[in-house]
């Protein structure tokens, strides 16, 4: 027996998502038909495919919703990746919306957040800094290919020696005022900076000069400094992450504490950092409705009255870098047209968990080819595969419609 009545999504909602999971050919041949009328279906166009900018425009259409008087356990934000969801949580506590979130997707549990964090402590020059375990944990990441036993013997010099940091810096950099400064070490500390200097590679001295002009300018504000310290570290630590979602999970994360340092300054970031550590550990007090955020897997089986899907783009679904990968392996075509139904499939019980309202959030000139599909441009498997293996095109001729792309939300049905 087909069970083909949807009872959970409105009219246009079912008729939508039937349009493109009806590309797959490994399905049961039935129509779907809806219990109720109407459904609405809107896209957000947030202007970029940047994880920042999809978050940007969730957060500020949910604070919208919750001015407005919706119920925020009315609505669910839907991503294809835990981590995806990471900024607009913080984003969202910022503003005073609080959240049922996935441990994994949390800011403290992702790879970036607490070097980041440690980044931005450097720009104080505190006494913290002596910490061993802190120049370990975090020097490293702001020097090219300074390993953790170096990490580990400065660390040792700074607790040694009780010197800051910026000090440290200027002495291997050999800046104007290091005689002085070395003059303070021990012998040993000594023979370890003249050794490390002997050894240093071209592009790692380099960058400790950068750190030394950035640290040791007694002009620049420790906003500025915190700002460029972070763009220090996303430039030097992207040879660690490596694939197109991993570098763009790092953008997203240093544009987020630069925004926020620009907006509220260098101890209020500190603060705003200090207070998403103690909320996603549970230590802030979240009474009231909250938000979900989930991802598709997760939503299986559950519903809502808003369903925001965010990055619905073609780095998610699908991930043209998991199919590009495929090829490149040498997997056969046929386990590659499995892979991308199953993820069409997916995409179908993301937008089926809405009741009422399905808003798909992407930048219109990088649209998912599933929900292109669902608007009625007709793509085979083996041209998403084609396409996948391409530059980005602008695919706004493919979506069958005048698009108004001045307009933030473009209401479908």
């Amino acid at each position: 027996m087909l069970l083909s009545t949807n009872y959970r999504c409105k009219e246009n909602i079912v008729k939508f998502s039937e349009v493109g999971i009806s590309n797959n050919s490994i399905r049961e041949p039935k129509q779907m038909k809806a219990f109720e009328q109407g459904g609405k279906i809107s896209v957000l166009n947030c202007g970029s495919d940047s994880l920042y900018a999809n978050s940007k425009a969730v957060a500020d259409f949910m604070i919208d919703l919750k001015k407005n008087g919706e119920r925020l356990s009315d609505v669910c934000v839907l991503s294809r990746y835990n981590q995806d969801l990471s900024i607009l949580n913080g984003m969202l506590f910022l503003n005073g919306v609080y959240t049922d979130i996935p441990k994994e997707a949390l800011m403290i549990n992702g790879k970036m957040f607490n070097d980041i964090k440690g980044v931005v402590d450097l720009a104080s020059g505190d006494d913290w800094f002596l910490n061993i375990s802190t120049i370990m944990l975090n020097g490293w990441k702001v020097i090219r290919y300074l390993n953790k036993a170096t990490a580990k013997m400065l660390g040792n010099c700074l607790k040694n020696n009780n010197i800051k940091f910026s000090e440290l810096v200027a002495i291997i950099s050999n800046s104007d005022s290091s005689t002085n400064l070395m003059s303070k070490l021990d012998n040993v500390s000594q023979a370890g900076l003249y050794d490390l200097a002997n050894r240093m590679s071209y592009d790692t001295l380099n960058d400790i000069k950068r750190l030394d002009l950035i640290l040791n300018n007694k002009g620049t504000p420790n906003d500025k400094k915190a700002s460029l310290l972070v763009d220090h570290y996303e430039n030097n630590a992207s040879w660690r992450f490596k694939g197109d979602r991993s570098r763009k999970l790092l953008t997203a994360n240093c544009k987020f504490v630069i925004e926020l340092l620009k907006e509220k300054g260098y101890d209020e970031t500190k603060s705003l950092l200090n207070g998403i550590n103690q909320y996603e550990k549970g230590n802030i007090a979240s009474l009231g409705a909250k938000a979900i955020l989930s991802t598709c897997h997760r939503s299986k089986g559950r519903e809502w009255k808003y369903v925001i899907l965010m990055c619905d783009d073609n780095d998610s679904f699908p991930s043209r870098e998991k199919i590009r990968t495929s090829i490149d392996k040498g997997i056969s075509e046929r386990e590659v047209i499995e892979w991308i139904q199953e993820e069409r499939r997916l995409h179908y019980v993301a937008k089926t968990r809405a009741k009422e309202k399905l808003v798909l959030v992407s930048d219109i000139n990088n649209m998912s080819m599933f929900t292109r599909e669902c608007l009625g441009f007709r793509e085979t498997d083996y041209d998403i595969m084609s396409i996948a293996m391409e530059p980005i095109k602008d695919n706004k001729s493919h979506l069958g419609r005048e698009w108004k792309l001045n307009e933030k939300e473009t209401e479908l049905y």
